[in-house]
């Protein structure tokens, strides 16, 4: 089937996992990331891939990990697909043979009856998501016990084209993935994040508990690719391992710094240069360094055309006026379009 996700779902899932994360819910803040737009919660995607094969069942998992592989983006349609057989069921969302979000489900015990919902616990949220962890020289960090309750109560609908209800899983194992939402958009790596995989172990047996415990979790950083390994264990869960990147802080540079470092000239006169992802980043500043040196450039933007155009203002106070070419550069046909508006 295809799944086209939209806003109001990314609005459900923050009120119901209390994941502010402004990846998510904050467009100024989305566009200056590498990614250009929000992104779509991860585990928002992989809970409506596990309602759309359940189909109304209900189910007590024994595992279950997922591997976010690539970003998902609102507005676009992706192919949901599902692979089953007597030990497991593979779930996965891809886009053109690319896959962004794969899981794997253990062999696991359905149900006839709907599970318990337990009274909802007081639970005092962040408000907004942790900055600046420090990790020390040996890259691990102690989390103490904590605990945690969702936002998803019977006053909370869900759109209608998530097919999941409260019900199809038992308390604990609902509640864990929604924490994991939460604790790696909010608390680590918080702001920086860009969740990773998750694993969840559960116990076999029900828990007769109304509160969500989480065990004293280890975190450890790899610095060589900013990449956080969370373990542990929480109420209903024998052990749980999730990852998360911890993502650059975005770095919007002037062209009068550019130019202190470089100067100008005219090594680059009567030449075009096409960046891509020239709207942030590095891209903006190899944007502005060719533009220095009299180049035309080229400013390929995919979503951030405001970035695009402020930046196009201030090259063409210095030099050549470029050309905004708007267009995936991973598409061939937008290459087409950009060959022809830009020679």
């Amino acid at each position: 089937m295809k799944k086209i996700f939209k806003e109001s779902e990314l609005e459900f899932f923050e009120r119901a996992s209390f994941d502010r994360n402004p990846l998510h819910r904050d467009d100024s803040y989305a566009r200056k990331t590498q990614f250009g737009e929000k992104v779509v919660y991860g585990i928002y995607a992989a809970l409506f891939g596990l309602g759309e094969w359940l189909s109304g069942r209900n189910i007590r998992l024994s595992t279950i990990k997922g591997e976010f592989k690539k970003p998902l983006l609102t507005d676009v349609a992706y192919d949901l697909n599902f692979i089953e057989n007597e030990s497991r069921t593979d779930i996965t969302l891809s886009r053109s043979g690319t896959i962004f979000l794969k899981m794997r489900i253990g062999p696991s015990q359905f149900e006839d009856r709907p599970f318990r919902l337990p009274d909802s616990q007081p639970f005092v949220p962040r408000l907004s998501a942790a900055e600046g962890l420090q990790y020390g020289e040996t890259g691990i960090l102690e989390i103490p016990s904590s605990r945690y309750s969702t936002g998803w109560h019977d006053n909370l609908n869900a759109p209608a084209e998530f097919r999941l209800r409260r019900g199809q899983l038992p308390f604990e194992q609902m509640t864990a993935f929604l924490w994991s939402s939460y604790f790696a958009g909010m608390e680590v790596p918080g702001r920086q994040a860009l969740y990773s995989s998750f694993e969840f172990h559960f116990d076999s047996a029900e828990t007769m508990t109304d509160d969500f415990q989480i065990s004293p979790l280890r975190v450890e950083m790899d610095c060589r690719f900013n990449r956080l390994t969370i373990q542990g264990t929480a109420t209903g869960i024998r052990f749980l391992t999730l990852s998360s990147f911890e993502r650059p802080v975005s770095v919007q540079t002037r062209i009068q710094e550019v130019q202190r470092c470089i100067g100008t000239g005219t090594s680059m006169s009567g030449k075009k240069v096409l960046i891509t992802g020239a709207s942030r980043g590095f891209g903006a500043v190899m944007a502005q360094a060719f533009a220095l040196q009299g180049a035309r450039v080229g400013l390929n933007f995919f979503q951030s055309r405001k970035e695009a155009e402020e930046l196009a203002a201030n090259i063409s106070a210095i030099g050549p006026a470029p050309v905004l070419l708007q267009g995936d550069a991973s598409n061939s046909r937008d290459w087409e379009t950009a060959k022809r508006e830009f020679g």
